[in-house]
């Protein structure tokens, strides 16, 4: 007989062995992040235990989900799946690459001189500070991995397109 396998209904996360997840109108959910997603979709109907009827910005009470630990290679590996997504979302094979026209647009508003890759700097200090406030969010730790990557990217194009100062 062979276990069955428990996913989360939003991001697909396979539940661990020491991992609790809640499972509400028979789905489950990982996070308090894949719970809000879940209450704040259509899909999301009242249960008589009312935890359906979630209003925005309010805190759900999933106190009871055992955290999972973090693992490095797990961050970067989510990094990449949301620049993968990206190429989904903005159509090109890729990934999303706006970033050049940006900076050249803020470059043409302000007269400055920001490169892409200090686009890219400015994106991973950004989720660098929002990581720092609030709740614990993985998710700043993923997209800044993931704006880590497209600033070294940008960088080798910019400062180093020969090839020459690869690792």
């Amino acid at each position: 007989m062979t276990d069955s396998v428990i996913k989360c209904h939003i991001c697909q996360r396979v539940k661990g062995k020491d991992q609790q997840f809640v499972m509400t109108n028979g789905i489950y959910l990982c996070s308090i992040e894949c719970a809000d997603k879940h209450f704040k979709s259509s899909e999301a109907e009242a249960t008589p235990d009312g935890i359906d009827q979630h209003e925005p910005g309010a805190k759900l009470n999933v106190s009871f989900i055992e955290k999972s630990p973090v693992k490095p290679s797990e961050v970067l590996m989510a990094g990449a799946k949301h620049m993968e997504d990206r190429s989904v979302t903005y159509d090109k094979p890729d990934g999303e690459r706006s970033m050049e026209a940006t900076v050249n647009a803020f470059n043409a508003v302000t007269g400055n001189l920001l490169t892409e890759e200090q686009g890219w700097l400015l994106m991973a200090l950004l989720k660098m500070v929002r990581s720092q406030q609030g709740m614990f969010k993985l998710d700043n730790y993923e997209d800044g991995a993931a704006y880590f990557a497209l600033a070294a990217e940008a960088g080798a194009n910019e400062r180093d397109p020969a090839g020459a100062c690869q690792s």
